[in-house]
């Protein structure tokens, strides 16, 4: 697992599922950092397009990346963390917005037995 990490680009593509909420800004800002806006782009979109959790909403994981995109414009600081942060680091380096992300599907569950 650790391997995936001396690349932006392979971590990206290859990153597990039960990885993706671990996906931050310092991740974005070191693909950026690299020159690799793709790679800052796919793993903004995995993180945010990851499969729901227990109580998660749609509304409420897109509406923080929302406020930090809208702050964006006018704030020279992005939020000190969570999906507010992305929102700003996706506006300020005109990356993917939150129009562009398509809502997940709720986390399969296995069915309890009989």
């Amino acid at each position: 697992m650790l391997g995936l990490f001396r690349s932006s680009r392979l971590l990206a593509a290859s990153l597990p599922d039960s990885w993706l909420m671990t996906i931050d800004s310092g991740m974005i800002e070191q693909a950026l950092a690299r020159e690799d806006r793709a790679s800052a782009a796919l793993l903004m979109r995995r993180h945010i397009e990851r499969p729901l959790r227990g109580q998660q909403t749609w509304p409420d994981r897109v509406g923080g990346f929302r406020r930090g995109w809208e702050d964006a414009s006018g704030s020279d600081q992005p939020p000190q963390h969570g999906t507010g942060a992305l929102g700003w680091l996706a506006r300020v380096h005109d990356l993917p917005g939150p129009a562009t992300f398509r809502e997940p599907r709720p986390e399969s569950t296995p069915s309890p037995g009989p």
